[in-house]
């Protein structure tokens, strides 16, 4: 192990592996987080960070009696990296997560059903910029790697019932997100702006950490919880009253009726299915983490 005594106790551990990822990215990648050169800092810091976390994780599955230097010495399913049942850990997850914005989804095809395909790969030719590739790709692997792989691994070094493990996930991955009141103060705004901006931000973070972190308990698959968070990163947080706007405006009569029935019913439909989704290939190996 990299570090013994008191550093090798799991929460102190989980908060230094915050601390380590979130330095990595002002030490190296400075604090202007849309700049294209500092994003691409931010890219080469976070792969470090994330390596050196996910190695000084990884020595605590080392077998007895093996060489370091083998894979076959570590136990990658501690880090909930598993090669049973990847397709249904991929896809039974993330599909019954897009029942949430089952509305949004609805909303946006009507908005572009005129649309030609021409104009559509032309938006995203122009929408896949490298500020795209860092929500939808690199920060999604990076963060499940760290907190849902490795911090999670070490909290349950500590804990074992389902709600400690996913509040506390949460709760780390939350206050890792606060550093973007920093980025605020930086570019000029007041402090009560930033925290009144950032806030809502930590609060949705926590919610789809805890999310996060149950998909991985359930299902046992870290890839799971990475293909949800890659979805909602490009989906983004949905804007009901705005979408509500939208479809009173371009279809008064059945606009909203039909909006807020796919919004309830998708909600409806990822409680009932969000179980069954994550347990066809069985629980964790360490905790059962029953939703009713």
């Amino acid at each position: 192990m990299f570090f013994t005594g008191y550093l090798a106790q799991p929460i102190i551990r989980s908060i230094a592996y915050c601390i380590v990822f979130i330095a990595s990215l002002y030490i190296y990648g400075g604090f202007d987080r849309n700049n294209q050169r500092s994003i691409i800092q931010r890219f080469i810091s976070s792969f470090i960070s994330c390596g050196i976390i996910f190695a000084d994780s990884l020595s605590f599955t080392q077998r007895p009696n093996t060489s370091p230097w083998s894979f076959d010495s570590y136990d990658f399913s501690g880090l909930f990296i598993r090669r049973e049942n990847p397709l249904l850990a991929i896809f039974l997850p993330f599909l019954t997560t897009t029942l949430l914005f089952l509305a949004p989804i609805w909303c946006e095809w009507r908005s572009r059903r005129f649309l030609t395909a021409k104009d559509i790969l032309t938006e995203l030719r122009y929408k896949c910029d490298i500020i795209w590739l860092r929500a939808v790709v690199v920060a999604p692997l990076v963060e499940e790697i760290i907190f849902r792989g490795c911090i999670l691994f070490q909290l349950q070094r500590q804990f074992q019932t389902c709600g400690a493990l996913c509040l506390g996930s949460g709760l780390l991955f939350a206050i890792a997100h606060s550093h973007h009141v920093v980025e605020k103060l930086y570019i000029g705004y007041p402090l009560n702006a930033a925290l009144s901006e950032v806030f809502p931000q930590v609060i949705m973070t926590a919610m789809f950490g805890v999310y996060s972190t149950l998909i991985v308990l359930r299902s046992g698959h870290l890839i799971a919880a990475c293909i949800v968070h890659s979805f909602c990163n490009a989906m983004g947080a949905p804007d009901i009253l705005g979408d509500l706007k939208y479809v009173a405006l371009s279809d008064p009569r059945r606009g909203k009726r039909i909006y807020l029935t796919l919004l309830f019913s998708g909600f409806i439909g990822w409680l009932l299915l969000i179980g069954p989704a994550t347990t066809l290939f069985g629980f964790s190996n360490t905790t059962q983490c029953r939703l009713f």
